[in-house]
């Protein structure tokens, strides 16, 4: 390979490095960006649906009822302890058993698939396959006139 050609093609390489390099941190400030907008945005809703909760009741009883429903993690319920429900009153000597984590939604598609497998566990007849034909038999001209067979 010439010189020539091998320097420019080092440039070329060299300049490519470079441009990856800038990509890659161009890609890291909008993901980064997102992430701040998607937070100030989060910030926003809950201060407008916390000082309203203060002005209807409705409202507070709908985010306790959802948020005891949705928030699991015990971190996570312990942040927002004043915003769920209180605890129901149990006499003293009954005992409690621990409330579960709520199940996550299942998504449309696995609550197809579970429809779908009751219907198939609820049907009692059996599956039966058709059977295929047989093809038809070809023909020594058919082979001649495809292949270029020629019997001897």
């Amino acid at each position: 390979m010439p010189k020539d050609y091998a320097d420019r093609i080092a440039k070329l390489k060299e300049k490519k490095e470079k441009l990856g390099e800038r990509l890659g941190a161009l890609e890291q400030k909008a993901k980064a960006e997102t992430r701040k907008r998607d937070t100030r945005r989060k910030i926003i809703v809950g201060g407008a649906v916390l000082a309203q909760m203060g002005k209807d009741s409705v409202l507070a009883s709908m985010v306790r009822k959802l948020l005891a429903a949705s928030v699991g993690r015990p971190m996570d319920r312990e942040a927002i302890a004043d915003l769920l429900p209180p605890p129901m009153a149990h006499p003293a000597n009954q005992q409690t058993a621990p409330v579960p984590p709520p199940r996550p939604a299942l998504s449309q598609v696995e609550e197809e698939t579970a429809r779908m497998l009751g219907r198939l566990a609820a049907s009692s007849a059996p599956i039966q396959q058709a059977a295929a034909p047989s093809p038809a038999p070809l023909e020594k001209s058919a082979l001649s006139a495809t292949f270029g067979y020629k019997p001897k």
